[in-house]
């Protein structure tokens, strides 16, 4: 599940990765809803997998 988590979080990494090359300092300004969105799509994928996970052992 840790290489699932990788790939979809590569492409987040990325997109910013982009953002920031296009935008230079205009992304200082947003870097916080960046990061919050990126910690909210993060727990979210988490949680995600991990009720993934649980129910593969329990079965």
């Amino acid at each position: 599940s840790v290489f699932i988590l990788v790939g979809i979080f590569k492409s987040d990494f990325i997109y910013i990765s982009k953002l920031h090359r296009l935008n230079g300092m205009a992304l200082v300004e947003r870097r916080w809803s960046l990061s919050s969105t990126l910690l909210y799509n993060i727990s979210t994928h988490y949680l995600v997998l991990y009720g993934f996970t649980n129910g593969e052992d329990q079965r």
